[in-house]
């Protein structure tokens, strides 16, 4: 069963994903109407009692914020106390890599321990592996498109191939959106010597513009790729997301809000691994290449880590 909730106690666990907010975040502060939804859940139990000594009596005066820390969780639900703490498994999360996707995509690269590149994977022809939307000269969004081969439709991700004359194609494609030449904030230059980098691997270039990314946001992630692990080639969806996550040693997957419709719960119980989905982004920046060439770090940092608190919410048990 699913349910979006702050704090889920149950026999005597914290769920992964609020965990990591507190490890990655560093979020302190809850409004009181989850603190509210908080105590539904434990009214009755044997640990209303904690409840009522802990978590209420640091209720503001005002009764619109709480202020806890990890360590008080720690105290609270695993009966462990700061010396020692409680030791949730690993995160992962796994995505097709996209070329500089919505602002929104960073969120599991903010709540991951790890990210796997989802390398060994058929193409999706009309996805957004090869092309991302950007704000047009009439305000419409349009596509940057990466000059590919022609290939076969069975061809995975890993194997893509950009056209012979790649080279000046994108580059007739980026004189389209003249702001990438012209703009000197954030991560403007870094951006610029990727794009216009010679060529080789379709899978590199995506691969290394996703770590230019996380490393100008600052998060602090393993990335590797799917086809480096080794994996059965049999296997397919769920079967596949939960190889990756065991390979790498975890016990969580976190994933996109699209996973909600192409996962079963069951399937990743049985496994022994948790499973949370992110909530649609609501936030400031659709468009990453703008962002990141003309706003600062900070703000685009700033804006991924307040959704992936707010949104981490969907936590399957």
């Amino acid at each position: 069963m699913r349910r979006r909730e702050w704090l889920r106690l149950q026999r005597r666990q914290v769920v992964r994903t609020d965990i990591q907010i507190f490890e990655k975040v560093d979020a302190h502060d809850f409004l009181a109407r989850d603190i509210t939804r908080a105590q539904g859940y434990v009214e009755g139990s044997a640990l209303e009692a904690v409840y009522v000594e802990n978590i209420s009596s640091k209720v503001s005066a005002s009764h619109s914020r709480i202020d806890i820390t990890y360590d008080d969780i720690c105290l609270w639900v695993n009966g462990a106390g700061p010396d020692v703490p409680y030791k949730s498994g690993k995160t992962i999360a796994v995505m097709q890599p996209y070329l500089f996707p919505y602002a929104g995509y960073f969120r599991l690269h903010a709540l991951a321990d790890a990210f796997v590149i989802l390398d060994c994977v058929q193409f999706p022809r009309r996805g957004r592996v090869h092309r991302c939307e950007m704000p047009g000269p009439a305000g419409a969004p349009v596509w940057l498109t990466l000059p590919l081969a022609r290939q076969p439709v069975g061809t995975l991700i890993r194997d893509l191939r950009f056209a012979e004359d790649a080279r000046p194609r994108l580059d007739r494609r980026l004189r389209r959106f003249p702001w990438l030449e012209t703009a000197g904030g954030g991560l403007a230059g870094r951006l610029r010597d990727h794009l216009y980098a010679p060529l080789g691997s379709v899978a590199t270039m995506l691969d290394e513009g996703m770590r230019l990314v996380v490393d100008g946001l600052g998060l602090d992630v393993e990335i590797s790729r799917s086809s480096a692990l080794g994996l059965d080639p049999a296997l397919r969806g769920a079967d596949r997301i939960i190889a990756i996550v065991k390979a790498l040693g975890g016990s969580h997957y976190v994933n996109a809000p699209g996973g909600v419709d192409l996962y079963e719960p069951d399937d990743f119980r049985r496994a022994g691994v948790s499973l949370s989905f992110l909530e649609p982004y609501r936030g400031r920046f659709p468009y990453l290449l703008p962002a990141l060439v003309e706003c600062g770090v900070e703000a685009l940092r700033d804006d991924i880590l307040r959704h992936s608190r707010t949104a981490c919410g969907t936590t399957v048990t």
